[in-house]
């Protein structure tokens, strides 16, 4: 599947907030999907792009982050553009 994670750090971001994130990157692609961030949108703090992931691999990949983000995930429809899926965060 195709999906926007959006996220907002719980708290002050230091060394071990990064060091999850990388965490996190390396998890999408151990999973075989594709990842681009993106320019975040005022109150998101990650907003990520992630191109074929498995359910099971999108939720194990979050779990890097639970402790330090709070993370919503818009799953995409088939055919649909990055443009329209963003559209819906205005």
């Amino acid at each position: 599947m195709d999906c926007i994670v959006l996220g907002r750090w719980r708290g002050p971001v230091g060394q071990e907030q990064y060091d999850a994130y990388r965490l996190w990157k390396r998890s999408i692609s151990a999973a075989g999907a594709e990842s681009e961030e993106f320019d975040t949108y005022g109150r998101y703090d990650i907003v990520m792009f992630v191109r074929g992931i498995g359910e099971r691999d999108l939720i194990r990949s979050l779990n890097a982050l639970r402790a330090h983000m709070e993370t919503e995930t818009l799953v995409m429809i088939k055919g649909e553009s990055i443009r329209e899926a963003f559209s819906d965060l205005r």
